[in-house]
Order: structure tokens, then sequence, then C-alpha cells
């Protein structure tokens, strides 16, 4: 069983402080369904990120109904993330420690992963560059000055590689402790009125165009960070209400998932600037009920805490960071048509559930590499 006391996971690799861990691994019950619901959201962040690999057309109304259901799973991981923040709040709690402990394996992870990928593109451009000698020192000056430039760009943003952009924003997120510390002691009514209040302007304000915008993603899942925070704060209350009442939750994600599809004429998640009209988001609401549900059903059905779930959820951090990676070799080799020609061509659906499959075992041979090869430190690099 994968306790809060064990190998780091994404939520509490970001979230836990050795205070918070103390307390919550002597006080405080087993995460069972929070590490089962990690565990299957990595898998749907996964998924959501194979999609082109598995060659999936996207055309008819109910193929897209459903693969709204897989897209965004990010979302998950941040009411996954609130509801840690405070399970495993110490009791003296110190925003210097705090920061550091993020610093240290959430920021230093980031950037070691995110060594590739640089290094990738400034091999490419010295190859770049003209062989004749003609190439003066000004001109190396000036490729030095837009290599680093671009560098801190995409530091600051992680839209390089897939999922990446999840870190800085996150990242900003642990900036905001204190006022989330200073939301948990507020009434329940007044909680209430903020989330609510937060959850309407994210809605008309969307997901940021390619996750560009930090700040535009702290506005847009904010109310997924609260309502981590007010599950946790009432877990006996809420999963009372919502036990068997799972399928009306059902009900309402596949309804909102239609009604997307119908009125926007598009699924998946709902990019724009942020002060430009798009009708609301109704993606945003799907995914709230949608970690209600998958909550209360962990909690509620045991026999869905599967060893492979919790396996997943430890090493959910490390599968995070290396999945991008495995993509970009795939794509690199171009193993997309492998399948397409000896094997005739096979259903979308099969390839992607097929595809998910690899990646994940791939990236997670990959995670358990590493940390045989350094062991003790392989959290500071990959977040495991």
């Amino acid at each position: 069983m994968v306790g809060p006391t064990q190998a780091a996971p994404i939520a509490i690799a970001a979230l836990r402080t050795d205070a918070a861990l103390k307390h919550a691994g002597s006080q405080l019950p087993n995460l069972i369904a929070i590490d089962s619901f990690r565990g299957l959201a990595i898998l749907f962040i996964i998924a959501g990120h194979v999609i082109w690999l598995a060659g999936l057309s996207v055309d008819t109304f109910p193929e897209q109904v459903a693969v709204n259901l897989f897209k965004g799973g990010t979302s998950l991981f941040v009411f996954i993330s609130g509801f840690l923040f405070h399970y495993l709040l110490p009791r003296g709690f110190s925003y210097r420690r705090y920061l550091f402990q993020k610093a240290e394996y959430v920021l230093l992870p980031y950037l070691i992963m995110s060594v590739i990928p640089v290094a990738y593109v400034a091999i490419r451009q010295v190859q770049r560059m003209p062989k004749n000698g003609a190439l003066s020192l000004a001109h190396v000056f000036e490729h030095c000055r837009c290599f680093v430039g671009w560098a801190v760009d995409y530091l600051s943003t992680g839209t390089l590689l897939i999922g990446y952009w999840y870190i800085p924003f996150i990242l900003t997120m642990f900036l905001f402790a204190p006022a989330f510390l200073r939301y948990a002691q507020l009434p329940f009514a007044t909680r209430l009125a903020i989330m609510g209040a937060a959850t309407l302007t994210a809605m008309f304000v969307h997901r940021p165009v390619d996750n560009l915008s930090v700040l535009q993603s702290v506005v847009y899942f904010s109310p997924l960070y609260l309502l981590g925070i007010n599950v946790s704060m009432d877990q006996k209350g809420v999963l009372e209400r919502l036990a068997g009442k799972e399928w009306l939750l059902g009900i309402g994600i596949l309804g909102l998932s239609f009604a997307q599809v119908a009125y926007h004429q598009q699924y998946g998640n709902m990019h724009k600037p942020a002060l430009e009209w798009g009708g609301a988001d109704l993606n945003l609401i799907q995914k709230m009920l949608a970690c209600l549900f998958w909550y209360s059903l962990f909690s509620r059905i045991e026999r869905l805490n599967q060893p492979i779930l919790k396996t997943l959820a430890t090493a959910s951090f490390a599968l995070f960071f290396i999945h991008p990676l495995v993509l970009k070799l795939l794509e690199k080799f171009a193993v997309r048509d492998w399948l397409s020609t000896p094997y005739g061509p096979l259903t979308g659906i099969v390839l992607w559930v097929f595809w998910t499959l690899v990646v994940t075992m791939l990236s997670y041979g990959v995670a358990v590499a590493i940390r045989w090869l350094v062991p003790g430190q392989s959290r500071r690099i990959i977040g495991w």
C-alpha cells in the first residue's frame, strides 16, 4: 500500500515537507483513494498526449464526446495538489522551508530534465552556422544572445516539451501558499463563495493559448485547487454526500462533454487570450465533477484500488517528466507507421490504448533505470 510517507509521486513531491509527512504519517490515514486517483490521472495525461501517435481520427460527434472525457487530465492533478496541500499541512508551516522544498524537488528536476531539449536545440543551432569560416565574432555573439533569450523564455513557460508548461504554473501556485492557508481558515460559506467566483471567472478566461501565460493558467486552474482544499477539509462529509450518487456525477460529466462539443463544436481543452470572448468553458466544470466522481469512487469501492495504480502513483512525477521525451523519440523514429502496414489498419481506439500503455511502460522503465543508476539522488533528477 502506498501512503504519504512513501516515494514522491507528482502531487506529494510537489507539496510535501518533512514536517508534513511526519505529521501525516503519524496521525492521518493512508491516502489510498488519492493514490489510486493519482495513478489514473497520469494515465489520462499520457493518453491525452498520445492521440496523435495513435493516428486517432476524432471526426464524428460520439468520438469527440468520448475523447473530451480524457483530454485535460492535468486538471485532476491540480485538484490532487490542492487536496494534499491541506491534507499534509504541518502544524508549524514555514513558508521559507516550503519554497526550499519545492525548489529542490520540483524546480531542480524540471531544470535537469529540460537540459535535454535545450541541449538538442543548441546543437541544432551550431549545426546551422556557416562552415566557411566567414562567421564573425558579432554573429557568434548574436547567436548566443538569441539562444539564451530563447532558453529563458522556454524555461519560464515550459512549452518546448508537451506538458512541461505545468511546472512553471505549479511553481507559481506555490508562491501563493500563504493565501491558500488563509483561504482554508475562512468560514465554509465564504470559501464556497470565493471558489464560485473563481470558477465563474475561469470559465470565461479559459486556458491560455499554447499554455504560454502562467498567470492565466493560475486564474484558470485555481478553482480546482480550491476544490481540492475544500474536499480535504471535509472528507467525511463530502464522501457521505456523494456515496451512491456517482452515477449522477457521471451523467453530469457526460452531459457537459456532450454540451461542449455541441455548443462550441470543439473537444478537449479550450484555449484563447484571456480577455477575448469565447463563451463559457464547460470543460472546467466537467473536470471538477470528474474529480469528485473519481475521488468518491476510489474511496468507496475498495477493489478499484489496484496495485498497478499505486505503482503508477508512486512514479507519477517521473512519468510526467519522462513521457514527453519518449514521445519525441517515438516521433523521431516514425513509429506511428509501424502498425499500419504489416498488420493492417488497426482501429484508432485500439492504437490509442496500445500506445498509451507502451509510452507508460517505456517511461516507467526509464525512471526505474535512473533510480538504479543514481540511488538516493533520483528524486532531485526525475522527482522520484
